[in-house]
């Protein structure tokens, strides 16, 4: 077998989940359907707003579309890989995050996007750890995000949650966009254990920073890049991960959106990372000290 061959092989063996945050617009089912269409293997779905009256889908009070989201999961064989947000605030009460988890259990999903956004340490480790405490029966892991406008601003801050919670079901998320602009580097990746990486949220960026806070918000919600497109060290984040870790797309793209549908740009963004992969030779041409 030639070298490209057996590259090409290699990319392709990756799994994919298609973010909801890539195409908000979309109900469940049709982000499963769209990401069928583009081959992904799983979804993130947004059962929980991010901001105040935000787009997002309450799987557990809407009979209806939990029963069109489990259908289109059966005809697909598209798996839910994670939810979304649970997001630790100041006077957030744990308890209320239940029928999340329940609903996420019943559309088999594996893991739980967490923020923590509270500027005292000991309440919002406190919170995590209830939070991780709750999760376990349901088999799902608490994963935590770092982003630089939040009080959990880089790797070291979710690091530090992580090692007071103390719990199995702990991860970290790592958004390719986020560890960029908070400063984050490759060191640091490598010193974390390999079983807290379970997947990963690719895209792409300038390397010079928007100037403002508003500024790094409008870009991550609105108008990144496709993997490749950009100047971010993808492929060096993704050499300190587990091969293992599944590659989540979330990139929005509000003017592309005008010309192509959910279902083209999702397609778009997978070519356009294995691209990046052959292009590069990873994982071939790095020696990975992940297994």
């Amino acid at each position: 077998m030639s070298a490209s061959r057996d590259t090409s092989s290699r990319t392709e063996s990756f799994e994919f989940s298609l973010a909801h945050l890539t195409a908000l617009d979309l109900t469940p089912p049709e982000l499963i359907m769209a990401a069928s269409f583009a081959q992904y293997q799983f979804v993130g779905l947004r059962l929980i707003p991010v901001t105040a009256g935000g787009a997002a889908w309450s799987l557990w009070a809407d009979k209806s579309m939990m029963a069109g989201t489990k259908a289109r999961i059966a005809d697909t064989g598209v798996g839910v890989l994670d939810v979304e947000l649970v997001k630790l605030l100041p006077d957030t009460d744990v308890a209320e995050f239940l029928p999340c988890m329940e609903a996420a259990t019943e559309i088999g999903a594996r893991h739980i996007l967490t923020q923590a956004d509270d500027p005292e340490f000991d309440r919002a480790a406190e919170n995590y750890a209830r939070l991780c405490e709750m999760a376990a029966p349901f088999g799902l892991t608490c994963d935590i995000e770092f982003i630089p406008w939040i009080n959990t601003r880089n790797l070291a801050d979710a690091r530090r949650l992580i090692d007071a919670a103390r719990s199995d079901n702990c991860g970290l998320v790592i958004d390719t966009l986020h560890f960029a602009r908070a400063g984050c580097n490759l060191m640091e990746l490598r010193s974390c254990p390999p079983e807290w990486f379970h997947y990963v949220q690719l895209c792409d960026a300038p390397a010079q920073a928007p100037a403002s806070v508003d500024g790094l918000i409008y870009a991550a919600r609105e108008e990144r890049l496709f993997p490749g497109d950009g100047e971010l060290d993808i492929v060096g984040m993704l050499s300190e991960l587990p091969c293992s870790v599944v590659l989540g797309i979330e990139i929005p793209a509000e003017t592309l959106s005008f010309t192509a549908s959910p279902e083209e740009r999702a397609r778009i963004a997978r070519e356009s990372t294995l691209n990046l992969f052959r292009r590069s030779g990873y994982p071939e041409s790095r020696s990975l000290r992940r297994g």
